[in-house]
């Protein structure tokens, strides 16, 4: 009496080429998206620094200033 191949040695070589070619989209597709994600994280960065920089001019145009004590006034009079 023969023994049956097990279905898992029989598929075996044709399956391999099928998984092969699915694992390599998809390391694809994930290259892909990590390039855009990395690009959108500068151009956030960037914009987040841009943001900052304008709210740190904006505080230093907000700065009330310094009131000149009596001895600066008078000086300034004469």
């Amino acid at each position: 009496m023969a023994k049956k191949p097990h279905s898992r040695t029989a598929l075996g070589p044709a399956v391999k080429p099928m998984a092969k070619a699915i694992l390599k989209a998809g390391l694809n597709l994930y290259d892909a998206a990590e390039e855009h994600v990395a690009e959108a994280r500068e151009q956030l960065r960037g914009l987040i620094a841009e943001v900052r920089g304008e709210m740190d001019g904006g505080m230093k145009r907000k700065v009330v200033p310094k009131k000149t004590s009596s001895s600066q006034q008078r000086r300034q009079k004469k």
